[in-house]
C-alpha cells in the first residue's frame, strides 16, 4: 500500500519542486518588464509596489495549487483505503463437458 502509494505520488511531487534563485530572479524581472510596460519607472515606490503585487499574485496562486494538491491527494488516498479494506473475493472456475461453473469465496 505505501508503495503504491509512493508511486503515484512521486511523479506529481516532480510537479512541485522548489524556485531556484535563477528562476525567481527571472520571474521578478518579468515582473518588472511587465510593470514597465503599465509606466513605472525603475527606482519608483509605484514599481516595487506593482512587482510585490504581482509576486503575491504568483505566491497565492502557487499556494492554492498546493492546497488543491494536497485534497486531491488526501481523496485519492481515502479512496484508495475504502477499497483495501474491503474483502479479497476468490473466482475459479473449472469446464465440465460444455459447461463452466465458477465459484466465488
Amino acid at each position: 500500500m505505501r508503495l503504491l502509494m509512493l508511486l503515484l505520488i512521486a511523479p506529481i511531487a516532480g510537479c512541485m519542486q522548489a524556485e531556484t534563485p535563477e528562476q525567481r530572479t527571472a520571474r521578478l524581472l518579468t515582473y518588472e518588464q511587465e510593470c514597465q510596460g503599465y509606466g513605472f519607472k525603475s527606482g519608483q515606490q509605484q514599481m516595487a509596489e506593482c512587482v510585490f503585487a504581482l509576486d503575491q499574485r504568483f505566491e497565492n496562486e502557487q499556494a492554492q495549487r498546493r492546497i488543491a494538491m494536497a485534497q486531491a491527494l488526501q481523496s485519492s488516498g481515502a479512496t484508495m483505503q475504502q477499497s483495501m479494506s474491503q474483502p479479497v473475493q476468490n473466482t475459479t472456475c473449472q469446464m465440465i463437458r460444455s459447461t463452466m461453473y465458477c465459484n466465488t469465496y
